[in-house]
C-alpha cells in the first residue's frame, strides 16, 4: 500500500470490478488504449490479472488508485517492464483515472507515489511513461 495526502495506492480486490467500469467502459478514457473500451467480461479478466501482479515489491505492479478518506475508486497506475515495450532496467508507468476524476493532479500525484515506492525495487534504473 502507498499513501499520498489524498490518495491510497493499494492492491486491487475483486469486489473493485464494479468501480472499474468508469474507467474501462469510458471511450474518453480507454482511447489511447490498445485495446479500446472493455466491457463487463474483458473488465473481469483484466482484474484477474491485476490481482495475480500487484504485489509490492516486485514488477509488474498494478495498484488501484482510491481518494482518501473514502476509499473510492478512481482509477489505477502500474509500473511494468514487458520486454515488448522497455528493456530489462526500465519499467513502465501507465495509468488511468475515471473521466470525472480529470484535471485534479490526482494522475501526477499517482505517478509521483509509484516512481518513489519503484526506486526502491531491484534492477529499474530508468521510468519511462
Amino acid at each position: 500500500m502507498i499513501n499520498t495526502d489524498r490518495q491510497t495506492l493499494r492492491a486491487f480486490r475483486k469486489e473493485d470490478v464494479d468501480q472499474l467500469a468508469a474507467v474501462m467502459d469510458d471511450p474518453r478514457v480507454m482511447a489511447f488504449s490498445d485495446h479500446g473500451i472493455l466491457g463487463d467480461e474483458a473488465r473481469r479478466d483484466w482484474l484477474q490479472r491485476a490481482l495475480q501482479s500487484s504485489g509490492d515489491h516486485e514488477l509488474p505492479l498494478v495498484q488501484a488508485i482510491c481518494l482518501n478518506p473514502d476509499n473510492c475508486l478512481i482509477g489505477y497506475a502500474s509500473l511494468s517492464n514487458d520486454p515488448q515495450r522497455v528493456n530489462d532496467t526500465e519499467a513502465e508507468l501507465g495509468f488511468r483515472l475515471a473521466h470525472a476524476s480529470w484535471g485534479y493532479g490526482f494522475a501526477t500525484e499517482a505517478a509521483q507515489a509509484m516512481i518513489a515506492h519503484a526506486r526502491n525495487l531491484s534492477g529499474t534504473q530508468r521510468f519511462v511513461a
